[in-house]
């Protein structure tokens, strides 16, 4: 038992955890280390001290130290999905959502009334430019828009397959998936590795801001001792610039998005055919067809609706 338990505990630490996860963790473990003076002074620990550690003690604490970074990773591996749903925009705060996706909105009726007026200028250029925007960062529909910048690049992704063929992308993409080329896989997880690891990073810096709030909190409340008066500007100023990184890495995190948005397209272009030939389906033979079909399967499996089984033939043989 505890041998098959090593086993698939190695088998997590693969380039996928150690970039998406592991990374993060350990930056954040290293960032808590040199500033663990300033920003846990109620721990009364510090990196001088641990420099002056020699021998078995020395390598205990050390290797402690990595077990806890590796322990935060695999919280972060447990919790990927909710994080990045946060970023999405699924908040628990209707209010909130709403002023959200207010703002979006007035950015989407923004860009499609520039790009409509690139048209009638005839200005290609910026035309080219702002449909590139809403086709990369925004669905199609405005009744889709989520309340976050992250949110709508991956819904325009997952939308995509539906607006152009009819396959809705939520139920089809796991079908899809197993049937794609190894290399195309490869860099899908790739970029799906690279979106988690700035999301995580993001993540551990927002709470080291928190942390660094939280302290002066607890000093103007009297939880901390009054010495460190002096030191709460330091730590309003040392929020304030973790907040700027946490906003930094979130932008690299949309830009990543975006390259695994394409990806997902790519994917949908040129090998959602191999769906029909797993469920021995005939191909369509015009773009109307392929809608009427794609919705058929999705009624029949989905909401089994024998009705649109009725509708649909197997291709046998060498059809």
């Amino acid at each position: 038992m505890l041998a098959t338990f090593v086993d698939r505990a190695l088998a997590l630490l693969d380039r996928r955890f150690l970039v998406g996860y592991w990374m993060p963790a350990f930056l954040f473990g290293l960032l808590l280390f040199f500033t663990a003076g300033w920003a846990m002074p109620w721990l009364g620990l510090t990196a001088e001290n641990y420099f002056k550690l020699e021998g078995l003690r020395l390598s205990g604490i050390t290797l402690g130290l990595l077990l806890l970074v590796t322990v935060m990773a695999y919280v972060l591996h447990a919790f990927t999905r909710p994080i990045i749903r946060v970023y999405e925009g699924y908040w628990p705060w209707r209010w909130l959502q709403e002023r959200g996706i207010r703002h979006q909105t007035n950015q989407w009726r923004s860009l499609r009334g520039q790009r409509d007026l690139a048209v009638q200028q005839k200005d290609r250029r910026r035309y080219n430019h702002l449909q590139a925007r809403l086709y990369r960062d925004f669905p199609p529909r405005e009744d889709r828009i989520l309340p976050t910048r992250l949110g709508n690049v991956m819904r325009a992704a997952e939308d995509y397959s539906k607006t152009r063929y009819g396959l809705d992308g939520v139920f089809w993409w796991p079908r899809l998936e197993p049937l794609l080329p190894e290399s195309l896989l490869t860099r899908l997880e790739a970029a799906y590795t690279g979106l988690v690891a700035l999301l995580n990073l993001t993540t551990l810096i927002i709470l080291y801001a928190l942390l660094l709030l939280g302290n002066t909190v607890a000093v103007f409340a009297g939880c901390l001792r009054p010495t460190l008066f002096a030191w709460a500007p330091g730590w309003i100023v040392g929020a304030a610039l973790s907040f700027i990184l946490a906003y930094l890495i979130y932008r690299g995190a949309i830009t990543q998005a975006r390259a695994f948005g394409d990806l997902i397209r790519v994917a949908y272009d040129e090998h959602r055919f191999r769906i029909l030939d797993a469920l021995h389906m005939p191909y369509p033979q015009t773009p109307v067809e392929e809608h009427q079909l794609w919705r058929r399967l999705y009624r029949w499996l989905y909401q089994q609706d024998l009705d649109a089984a009725r509708k649909v033939g197997y291709r046998l043989g060498n059809e």
